[in-house]
């Protein structure tokens, strides 16, 4: 986990940045039924920057918990909301291998500007990239809410309707949700020219969604339901 913190960026391992950009790394590791925590860093840290990667170690157990569990699930919520006045971005990485149709790889990272998320399993792969760069198009978190639980009846029933993998939806649509839930102030700015025309700023503001600017992906693994003709593969994307 790693940290980078304007000193933090978390890897598992997971590194956070700080804002003088010190890299931290955490490191977990399952020892008699307990967890072990070691986190090492590039250079000195104040109290305040030692206490952030530090609490990050719960949130990057919680997203290993989900994913290894069966099926696999995503929660994310104990890394998409961390101290940005300590840490400057985060990124967490997970990798099994070995294990057959277990196998799973997921990566995630955010900082003032982005997040992005990517996981792929036997199932197939989810990719959600929200771009948080502009604070201006961010609606209330009611608005926000609304348009959301919208998408997710979207996607829900287009995986209904193409017979997509549940649990593959699932974590995509948590992913989904979890990325855009939370975002920090919005900026009080006017979108360009809606200064000399107010109207047409309410007008444009009714339509919108009041979330960030994103794309989202997901490709199911092809398989063949027809004994006769193997080389055909049926999927959802």
């Amino acid at each position: 986990m790693l940290a980078d913190q304007p000193a933090l960026d978390p890897l598992i391992g997971g590194t956070p940045r700080s804002i003088i950009y010190v890299t931290v790394e955490i490191k977990l590791a399952s020892e008699g039924g307990g967890l072990s925590v070691s986190i090492k860093s590039s250079g000195t840290l104040s109290d305040s920057e030692r206490d952030a990667p530090a609490q990050l170690a719960g949130g990057f157990q919680q997203a290993i918990d989900g994913l290894s569990a069966a099926p696999p699930k995503l929660d994310l919520t104990g890394l998409t909301q961390f101290d940005t006045s300590v840490l400057a971005s985060v990124s967490f990485q997970y990798n099994v291998t070995g294990d057959g149709d277990t196998d799973i790889s997921a990566s995630y990272s955010q900082d003032s500007a982005s997040r992005s998320l990517s996981v792929t399993n036997a199932s197939g792969t989810i990719n959600v990239k929200v771009d948080t760069s502009n604070p201006a198009l961010w609606g209330t978190n009611a608005q926000r809410a609304q348009s959301v639980a919208s998408f997710l009846r979207q996607f829900e029933n287009a995986n209904s309707r193409g017979h997509g993998d549940e649990s593959l939806m699932s974590m995509f649509e948590n992913g989904f949700a979890q990325l855009n839930e939370v975002y920090g102030t919005p900026s009080p700015q006017t979108l360009p020219g809606a200064a000399y025309t107010p109207w047409l700023q309410q007008s444009d503001q009714a339509m919108l969604t009041g979330l960030a600017d994103f794309s989202a992906s997901i490709t199911d693994t092809a398989t063949s339901s027809n004994p006769m003709r193997p080389n055909e593969g049926d999927t959802f994307a």
